[in-house]
């Protein structure tokens, strides 16, 4: 029977006697899974059927959500990634076309200069000379034009068309290229080459990597010196190093030598302006290979070129030839009771020039650093001081910040030469204590003039009798002499820092003094006395003096001073101080304890 409430029904049939009906209800129980409890598990199971659709629906449009968000993600990093592109390039190229501007003042400046001058006095006996000058710059100009256009054709250097090179000729054709421009300057250019076969590479490439190698090299070894140039099979590379013997290239360049416009020597033999090493780079790494540079400082300079190759056997194939050498800095002149100049700046040629042309009135030094220049100020009495402004390391602006900081050095006069370009970026209040600022090109006359005005403030600032003393004097009793070369003034720094250092030692003699220089004795003593115009003893004697000076006019005790300046008894610096000042320690001492101290320094 189908599930459900029945009810049964039954009677006795009597046909004498009616009968009672019995009934009995009966319940017939539906099937289990008919039952409340299946339907209670139905609708549990519905509603989790439910439940994972509607979850998996979600998640499913979760994923898509994702995935769009990641492709509009990509989309927006790939927008920001080539919008840093595009800004990293024009910064570069910026960068590229400010250093390119700088560069080019200084031969522009090395031309209009000597040209304003022939056009001025064209009978002056220095008119071949600045000939010289205008020649050998028109040529830098030239040479850097060239190395402009090659650096715009890097952009597109692997489209250019490859060529076979037969090492067993090309390395001979190049060495023996370069060997006029070594023995020019008898210098010595060895080539150990062992190869042999073909290398298939970008055309001109391996020409252009060898000749700005070693042209590089060159430039950096002095007269006498000797490049190696070497080729040889490495596994599958061909291996060329280009090395010299002198080192002039630090640690801290080695990371950016390779950058375009990067300024190359401390020492001040390069330009600034070769871009020769990154176009090297470019082409080495345009035909699949890498450089490294290995450096020494004052040893040595390895560069090694790795490039590969088609097919190679060895061959021994040995040749020689010479190498070449910067010159030396112009001579700076000077005179006696003249203001001290001081020109900062990388170029060398630039400097000579500068210093040439306020040499007429005017006692010019030179420094290529900003260390360089405060380590001169340190020994030399500076009554102005010409930087330029964008300069390897520090710049002109950090050099005023540190002459700021110490109070000897606040009050010189700074006159800063500029580009155009750079101009516009200068802000900051140390622009408060620059004097001048002459753009680049340098127009020599305003130079000229601007020095003028400057040292004639000066002068009606200070006073006659204390202009004078800080020209005359102020930390060492030496006029400043003639420098014949850039090498004697390095020698006169070096020794009269040497003296500061060592002059209160009694025990300071000759042949500690020479060692320290790293010369004989004899020739620092020839050098000596054609700079100071005295041997070891009376210079050491007079300088010790100076030095007691400045202690008798603080009041300091003789006996004190005589043993703090490196005198052995009070006896014999009291002779030696009155057989100088015509004075005893005493008297001179009393004298200045009456008068100006300007006055008593004399």
């Amino acid at each position: 029977l189908p599930h459900g409430n029945y009810t049964l029904e039954a009677r006795v049939t009597n046909p004498y006697l009616p009968q009672p009906v019995t009934r009995l209800r009966i319940t017939v129980l539906p099937p289990w899974w008919l039952s409340p409890f299946a339907y209670a598990l139905y609708t549990v199971l519905l509603m989790i059927v439910v439940g994972c659709a509607a979850l998996k629906l979600k998640q499913r449009y979760f994923e898509q959500g994702k995935v769009l968000k990641g492709e509009v993600n990509e989309k927006q990093s790939l927008l920001e990634d080539t919008q840093y592109y595009i800004h990293h390039i024009l910064d570069r190229k910026q960068h590229i076309f400010a250093n390119v501007a700088r560069q080019l003042q200084t031969p522009l400046t090395l031309i209009s200069g000597p040209v304003r001058q022939i056009i001025d006095n064209p009978e002056d006996e220095e008119t071949p000379r600045r000939l010289e000058m205008i020649e050998d710059n028109a040529k830098r100009l030239h040479l850097l034009v060239n190395q402009i256009t090659e650096i715009e054709r890097l952009e597109n250097i692997k489209k250019l068309p490859c060529q076979n090179y037969n090492l067993n000729t090309i390395f001979p054709q190049i060495v023996g290229n370069l060997r006029s421009l070594a023995e020019l300057n008898n210098q010595r250019l060895e080539a150990h080459v062992r190869t042999r076969g073909e290398i298939y590479l970008l055309r001109d490439s391996l020409e252009k990597i060898l000749l700005h190698l070693v042209t590089n090299a060159l430039q950096c070894t002095p007269p006498e010196g000797k490049v190696q140039v070497s080729a040889r099979c490495e596994g599958l590379h061909l291996v060329i190093t280009v090395a010299d013997n002198v080192g002039l290239i630090t640690e801290a360049q080695a990371e950016t030598i390779f950058q375009r416009f990067a300024q190359q020597h401390e020492s001040g033999t390069a330009d600034g302006s070769d871009i020769g090493l990154a176009l090297v780079k470019e082409l080495v790494l345009a035909n699949q290979g890498w450089i490294d540079i290995e450096t020494k400082p004052k040893k040595a300079t390895c560069f090694t070129v790795y490039l590969p190759l088609v097919s190679l056997e060895e061959k021994s194939s040995p040749s020689v030839g010479p190498d070449i050498s910067p010159p030396p800095s112009a001579p700076l002149p000077d005179h006696t009771l003249r203001p001290n100049i001081i020109i900062v700046d990388d170029d060398a040629a630039l400097r000579s020039y500068l210093s040439e042309r306020l040499g007429q009135d005017y006692c010019c030094i030179e420094a290529d650093s900003v260390q360089a220049a405060l380590d001169l100020m340190k020994v030399v009495p500076v009554a102005l001081v010409v930087c330029d402004f964008r300069m390897p390391g520090e710049s002109g602006l950090q050099l005023r910040e540190k002459m700021q900081n110490q109070i000897q050095l606040q009050d010189i006069p700074f006159i800063l030469l500029a580009a155009l370009v750079d101009e516009a970026g200068l802000e900051g209040p140390i622009l408060n204590h620059i004097d001048a600022i002459i753009s680049k090109p340098v127009d020599t006359l305003r130079l000229q003039r601007q020095t003028e005005s400057i040292m004639a403030r000066e002068q009606a600032r200070r006073g006659p009798r204390e202009a004078q003393a800080q020209t005359t004097d102020n930390t060492t009793p030496f006029t400043l002499p003639t420098f014949d070369s850039a090498r004697d003034q390095a020698f006169y720094m070096r020794f009269l820092k040497l003296l500061a250092d060592h002059y209160q030692d009694d025990s300071f003699s000759r042949t500690f003094a020479a060692q320290q220089m790293a010369t004989s004795e004899r020739q620092m003593l020839r050098k000596l006395n054609a700079l100071f115009g005295l041997n070891f003893t009376d210079t050491l004697k007079l300088y010790r003096l100076h030095q007691a000076k400045a202690l008798l006019r603080e009041g300091a005790q003789v006996t004190q001073v005589a043993y703090e300046v490196g005198f052995g008894t009070a006896s014999y610096f009291s002779s030696c101080f009155k057989a100088q000042v015509n004075e005893t320690p005493r008297q001179y001492q009393e004298r200045c304890q009456q008068v100006p101290e300007s006055q008593a320094e004399a």
